[in-house]
């Protein structure tokens, strides 16, 4: 039997037995991202740096390397389809699969290429002619704090984070943009001065299904900057 919220569970920390699914209908996400090169405008926390462009129109997922090292090795590719249900697929790089992808939130390597241990190159997934996610050479999995809401879920905000490598002025942003409206608008703002910043919600911003989620910084030079946010989703 799982848990209902505030059920007793042993002073065991809320996480853990949301991550094994003790939960009625919660389950928990941790979105992270890194941008090596910020720069005095706003740009998306994601491995592709700049801003982040999300699909348009539905399709399947093309994988690339820019390795011919990276040939055979299988990527996770995590997202949402065309009705926004949850979607997974493993697609063999160089290569496209057979679902349909409106969202990628994350991808990772499953299993590299012969005699390597990771991607070798920079792997690219793309949909409708868009860089839906990447995976920088090396680093196994996407950095990308840029997250939708499935459907016939609530999002909520349980965290949100970030941290620069270089002492100068930097600004961040949690942006979201309900499907319906297409307005994007800022949710939460931090600024300092070469720091580190962990922020917890006590009262919780609530995101409705199909909400897109994305962080964005700026630099008053250019610095490698990092964030993320945590959410608690909701069956509805």
């Amino acid at each position: 039997m799982g848990y209902a919220p505030g059920q007793e569970t042993n002073n065991i920390p809320f996480g853990i037995p949301m991550a094994l699914g003790k939960y009625r209908e919660l389950s928990g996400v941790q979105k992270f991202g890194y941008n090596s090169a910020v720069g005095t405008q706003f740009e998306t926390i994601w491995d592709g740096g700049n801003g982040y462009t999300f699909i348009t129109t539905a399709g399947t997922c093309a994988v690339a390397s820019t390795s011919t090292d990276d040939n055979g090795a299988v990527i996770t590719v995590q997202g949402l389809d065309e009705n926004y249900d949850e979607i997974t697929e493993d697609i063999t790089v160089p290569g496209t699969g057979s679902l349909t992808f409106h969202r990628v939130h994350r991808a990772f390597v499953k299993d590299a290429a012969d005699g390597e241990t990771t991607n070798v190159g920079t792997v690219t997934m793309t949909v409708d002619s868009t860089s839906a996610a990447i995976i920088g050479a090396g680093n196994g999995q996407t950095l990308m704090a840029v997250y939708t809401i499935p459907a016939n879920t609530r999002g909520f905000l349980m965290t949100f984070n970030g941290g620069t490598s270089k002492n100068q002025e930097i600004e961040w942003r949690l942006l979201i943009r309900q499907i319906n409206d297409g307005a994007a608008r800022v949710k939460a703002y931090e600024s300092g001065i070469g720091n580190n910043f962990h922020r917890y919600f006590v009262v919780n911003e609530m995101f409705e299904p199909k909400t897109d989620i994305y962080v964005e910084a700026k630099a008053s030079a250019t610095a490698s900057v990092s964030a993320g946010f945590e959410l608690v989703l909701e069956k509805i």
